[in-house]
């Protein structure tokens, strides 16, 4: 008896280690998952985009939703508070707008293989620190605020704003962030240990007797973070997001001037460049 619960014993722990090395292999469906949500049935123009997206793209676009799709992450609730657009007729204008902002910059092939699992659409995110934040993310969603008829008056320049913002959202805390690809080894080189570091903390001794701040260009960032009471570098999700923002945001020779005199910068803009190209086939500087 002894020896036949033995058996049964390492029986079981052969198949639950089977199931957990199959659960990391993607083409390995052991689970079937029903879809979470119902796609929509009316004939509203928002309804039948809705439709469309998932058809194409396997991705649900929501803007009516529980708080819960954008305040659980997995294992912590998110800091910010989430307003809905309750205006139907909002939401039926969003279709061309988020074609412009988002789904036109890529293939139809990228956007099968990689678009987020959910796109959430608010009126307003307010963070902790900061009100009014124009875009948010978590494990599974990238979320479009800004959603109102302020939207529709936006001229080309706040547009191509909000776009380049959505844009660095998605590759830098939604796809970079939870790990979804990995920059190239020489690009986290050039940061070096300087990521998340207090800004004050980086100073020379010159800086630190006049108390000024260094810029962090120096150290091959755009621009600082702050949680509302410091001033930080980026960490390498909002690194990765600051340099993809900036260089759908702005023309070849205004890139081309902002860099100019920051060598670890001119380095870092080939870098991930050159990366996308190669990986994605997405031209940066085309979106």
């Amino acid at each position: 008896m002894k020896i036949k619960a033995m058996k049964q014993f390492i029986f079981i722990v052969l198949s639950i280690t089977l199931l957990l090395g199959c659960n990391e292999d993607e083409d390995l469906n052991i689970f079937e998952v029903s879809n979470p949500y119902e796609l929509p049935t009316g004939d509203s123009e928002f309804e039948q985009y809705q439709r469309d997206v998932f058809n194409k793209y396997n991705s649900y676009l929501l803007a009516s939703y529980e708080d819960k799709e954008c305040m659980w992450n997995v294992d912590l609730i998110q800091g910010i508070r989430v307003v809905q657009q309750p205006d139907a007729n909002v939401w039926n204008k969003m279709p061309e707008v988020i074609e412009k902002l988002f789904y036109s910059s890529y293939s139809s092939e990228f956007l099968k293989k990689y678009s987020p699992f959910k796109f959430l659409l608010a009126d307003t995110v307010h963070t902790n620190s900061i009100k009014d934040w124009p875009v948010w993310s978590g494990r599974d969603y990238i979320l479009l605020s800004k959603v109102n008829d302020e939207l529709f008056d936006y001229s080309d320049e706040e547009e191509l704003q909000l776009k380049a913002k959505l844009h660095g959202c998605f590759w830098g805390l939604y796809r970079h962030k939870y790990e979804r690809f990995v920059m190239t080894k020489g690009w986290y080189e050039v940061g070096g240990d300087n990521y998340n570091k207090k800004i004050a903390m980086l100073r020379t001794s010159k800086e630190e007797e006049d108390k000024v701040n260094p810029d962090p260009k120096k150290f091959g960032f755009w621009a600082t973070v702050s949680d509302g009471n410091n001033d930080f570098t980026p960490d390498e999700n909002e690194d990765v997001a600051q340099y993809v923002e900036n260089i759908v945001l702005l023309s070849d020779e205004e890139l081309v001037e902002a860099i100019d005199g920051w060598p670890l910068m001119k380095q870092k803009v080939n870098i991930i460049k050159q990366f996308f190209v190669d990986e994605y086939n997405i031209d940066l500087s085309a979106i």
